[in-house]
């Protein structure tokens, strides 16, 4: 694996107090840039790192390039004010747009007249005409079209029927990326994303102050995307979960979680693969 690093030259990007703050012109914007999280901002302050590598040799065994995204935390509060005044903005810019805008009038030409060429006859000739050939070349396609689909349909089953034990004999706990690798099916491009935690806080908006209604918490979430021989592949894991109701309490006194998983998991709560074929390569 290191001799296999080594082949990689590496472009690795840092970046830090990264945050999004929408607000009124009446609010103080400045002062709260400096906090890490307050409730002016839509992304709390996070930081990410990120590294691409590009194969200095051309070998099918490893990847051609690689790009990966590391995030700790990514916050991201939602409230009904912050909708709101992010609509009137929208609008706004739809506003000066059209303003902007210089309609130009399209000029009339009252002396324009259409010359007629042909008479009546000739024109219903050229549309007997062409309509015959239409049919005639669209029947021929459809008759080849006709042969090629049934050939393929019979090699497809003769296919399948040598290969059916293989298929359900075939057993996979866990799935992943690697189980779509094999010497004529290699990965090109490899995309990864990994955030050790995600928040999504949904707040209620009142005249006084937003008050938090809902907390949408993932632990430990990963993207993997591989671009492959014969199509790409996806995979999403998700270690915990946590979702919880910050309106409703219990008879305890603690807030509601209406969906919980154990912090930490020993096991993903979550795994998701898909698999794209493309026929046009085969």
């Amino acid at each position: 694996m290191e001799l296999e690093e080594q082949l990689y030259s590496r472009l690795h990007i840092e970046c830090s107090d990264i945050q999004i703050l929408f607000c009124d012109s009446s609010e103080d914007w400045r002062s709260g840039r400096r906090e890490k999280d307050t409730e002016l901002h839509v992304l709390a302050k996070n930081s990410f790192t990120a590294s691409y590598a590009n194969s200095t040799k051309t070998i099918t065994a490893i990847p051609n390039q690689k790009f990966n995204i590391n995030m700790p935390t990514l916050k991201i509060n939602i409230s009904e004010r912050k909708l709101l005044i992010f609509l009137k903005f929208l609008n706004s810019i739809q506003t000066n747009k059209d303003e902007s805008k210089v309609t130009a009038k399209k000029p009339s030409w009252p002396t324009d007249r259409i010359l007629i060429r042909w008479n009546p006859k000739y024109l219903l000739h050229v549309q007997n005409y062409i309509t015959l050939q239409t049919f005639v070349l669209s029947r021929r396609k459809n008759d080849k079209a006709n042969a090629s689909s049934t050939q393929k349909r019979t090699s497809t089953i003769h296919y399948l029927k040598d290969n059916l034990n293989e298929v359900w004999a075939r057993c996979v706990d866990l799935p992943g990326l690697e189980d779509n690798i094999s010497p004529s099916n290699t990965i090109s491009n490899l995309i990864g994303c990994e955030i050790r935690e995600f928040q999504l806080v949904y707040s209620k908006s009142s005249d006084s102050a937003d008050r938090q209604y809902m907390v949408l918490r993932l632990g430990v979430l990963s993207v993997d995307i591989a671009y492959m021989t014969y199509g790409p592949a996806y995979q999403i894991s998700l270690n915990s979960i946590l979702l919880k109701d910050k309106l409703h309490t219990t008879p305890s006194g603690q807030y509601l979680d209406l969906v919980h998983s154990p912090v930490p998991s020993i096991g993903d709560v979550l795994t998701v693969l898909y698999r794209k074929v493309c026929l046009g390569v085969l």
